[in-house]
């Protein structure tokens, strides 16, 4: 089992260390048995690259698990039902990235809310974060709903070679939910 977690009322995020990268790897079933839970089907709509790239920045500075991926498990039922996390260490200005995402059928109950309170207060126990940061699409969303809720700020639009035209959020760490 992996070696940390956080814990709320109904989630589990569990952080992906290496022989839980290694298990995410080897495919649902594999990962369902290493877990002992049920594996909702579309728990990981961003793929498999993102824990293949979380494995390898692990194996450079292994204490570096608790800034990568975290599994998401609804707790009652013993299911993941999505992955969440930070996008690496604190930068130099104090700042932690978050990203996540919740399967179909899990959506509308306010986990992605939850989990993101849980990721906030973690970023929070280290003194030298200031500020946690998110990127959503451009346009109203779900995912904008549970930034607002979680105290973040719309800082700007920004374009990224990637994913086209973002908006950025920001919260400070020491501000109220």
């Amino acid at each position: 089992m992996p070696t940390f977690a956080l814990e709320t009322n109904r989630l589990q995020l569990l952080a992906c260390d290496e022989p839980l990268c290694r298990a995410i790897l080897k495919g649902d079933n594999h990962l369902g048995e290493f877990l002992q839970t049920d594996i909702a089907a579309d728990w990981n709509s961003f793929g498999m690259d993102i824990f293949q790239f979380n494995l390898d920045r692990i194996l450079e500075d292994p204490g570096s698990h608790i800034w990568w991926s975290y599994l998401v498990i609804e707790r009652s039922h013993r299911t993941l039902i999505g992955a969440c996390g930070y996008k690496g260490r604190p930068n130099k200005n104090g700042e932690v990235e978050i990203g996540y995402e919740i399967a179909t059928d899990f959506r509308n109950q306010g986990y992605a809310t939850e989990l993101t309170q849980a990721l906030i207060q973690h970023a929070g126990t280290f003194p030298e974060i200031s500020t946690v940061k998110a990127y959503t699409l451009s346009a109203p969303s779900p995912s904008t709903q549970v930034l607002t809720k979680c105290g973040f700020s719309y800082i700007q639009e920004m374009y990224d070679p990637e994913d086209g035209i973002l908006w950025q959020w920001k919260r400070n760490i020491s501000s109220p939910v």
